[in-house]
């Protein structure tokens, strides 16, 4: 708004700063354009101002959302999709327990949070693109918290009704191959670990950043997978080992350097697969996992896994195959059970690591969580996975558990008083 009106005056300025002529000379041709072309910016700038305060009015009415959702309510939880609901449903039965009224909005209609009842929580589908732009962008409460990055560079901007903004780190992974400028305008982070703070930190030093808050949180929906791990359940089902397969998306992905190829082999070799494309290629890589579930049609040792939560497919696998994803750290830190990993480069492009002049520490403990498969071994996974799961790795698992992740299996409670401790004003450092 502020940028708009400097515009705007500095266009006025320009424009009647001119000398005027008794004639028309060159100049003056120019001059009329520039005016006429100031004039329709200007419009423009302001039509578009009238026509985002008009569409926040109409869409607010028509989904429902108003002012009086928020009666009372210091923090709002926004979900991007039904499987953040683990990230935040620790913390929200915390709040309960303390008595703090929250509200959760959410873009997804099959979220289960709008399934939860509770006198101290407002549930709320916002839906999505410019519906969800528009309620977010002008809420009023005192604290939002969000797993959504690049708020203020994205099209998700800070409402100026909101004091804090809070994001939830919902993997243990670096900070540097998040997106560029992923945390730059949050006030809070939640970190799992410290190569999180280190890796912002040094970001916040490069860019002249003012310093957020980082706090020692940990993984919040590690504590549903303890809860619900179920250790024995149909594990081995006919005699054979369970193989889990759960690529990464995008162009340095399984799926996208091998194909089917890698899965076909586990197929084939007589393995129980249990398939679990990553989520967003069925928003971004549509075709192409269209095209493998058809050519795995035929294999009945194969389940595809689609639900919103991992914890059913992992505790039924004996040993998890992946890229450099998330999710490994899932597998060998809740379940204690061996891990391949198929090698790939990370492309820094586009990432906080093109910054940062050191190596991400998943990259560093990589070789400890995982036994390493290079492209030319990939004949090779049934030798791999045989010397896999000889190995003892559930004690390696918890030491390297304990180094990387803060508060493990209560990470919810935490989280939940430090969020209470931000609306009463309390900093951290």
């Amino acid at each position: 708004m502020l940028c708009r009106r400097i515009l705007v005056f500095t266009n006025l300025f320009l424009i009647f700063s001119m000398p005027v002529n008794a004639y028309l000379d060159p100049g003056t041709g120019s001059m009329i354009t520039y005016f006429i072309i100031s004039i329709f910016m200007t419009s423009v700038f302001y039509i578009k101002e009238f026509y985002f305060r008009l569409t926040s009015i109409i869409t607010t009415r028509k989904i429902g959302v108003t002012s009086a959702d928020l009666t009372d309510v210091e923090i709002l939880f926004y979900s991007e999709g039904a499987h953040y609901w683990n990230v935040f449903w620790p913390i929200i039965r915390s709040l309960e327990c303390e008595n703090v009224k929250c509200a959760y909005y959410t873009s997804d209609s099959n979220d289960n949070g709008l399934k939860y009842k509770s006198k101290n929580l407002v549930t709320k589908y916002i839906g999505r693109g410019v519906r969800s732009n528009t309620i977010l962008n002008t809420l009023k409460v005192k604290i939002v918290v969000m797993t959504t990055t690049q708020i203020d560079v994205m099209y998700l901007k800070r409402s100026k009704h909101v004091k804090h903004y809070v994001h939830v780190v919902h993997s243990p992974i670096d900070a540097m191959y998040y997106n560029k400028f992923a945390f730059d305008y949050f006030d809070t982070i939640m970190c799992s670990g410290f190569y999180q703070i280190d890796s912002i930190r040094q970001i916040e030093k490069l860019r002249r950043l003012e310093k957020k808050n980082l706090l020692k949180t940990g993984l919040t929906y590690y504590d549903i997978m303890v809860e619900n791990k179920t250790l024995n359940s149909a594990r081995g089902v006919g005699g054979e080992l369970t193989v889990m397969v759960a690529p990464t998306w995008g162009d340095k992905g399984m799926l996208t350097r091998f194909g089917v190829r890698p899965l076909k082999i586990l197929l084939e070799y007589g393995y129980n697969v249990i398939f679990r494309p990553h989520p967003q290629m069925y928003i971004s890589q549509k075709e192409m996992i269209k095209n493998i579930e058809l050519e795995l049609l035929p294999y009945s040792n194969l389940l595809i896994d689609t639900s919103s939560s991992a914890v059913g497919a992992m505790s039924k696998s004996d040993i998890l195959i992946s890229d450099i994803s998330g999710i490994i750290f899932d597998f060998f830190f809740i379940y204690e059970r061996p891990v391949i990993t198929i090698e790939g480069k990370l492309d820094k492009r586009g990432f906080e690591a093109e910054d940062i002049q050191k190596e991400a520490w998943e990259i560093e403990i990589l070789s400890e969580v995982s036994t390493i498969v290079s492209y030319k071994e990939i004949n090779k996974l049934k030798e791999k996975i045989e010397d896999s799961i000889n190995k003892k790795v559930k004690e390696k698992a918890v030491e390297l558990r304990s180094k990387a992740v803060y508060n493990f299996s209560r990470s919810g409670s935490v989280a939940a008083d430090q969020l209470i401790n931000l609306t009463r004003g309390i900093s951290y450092d």
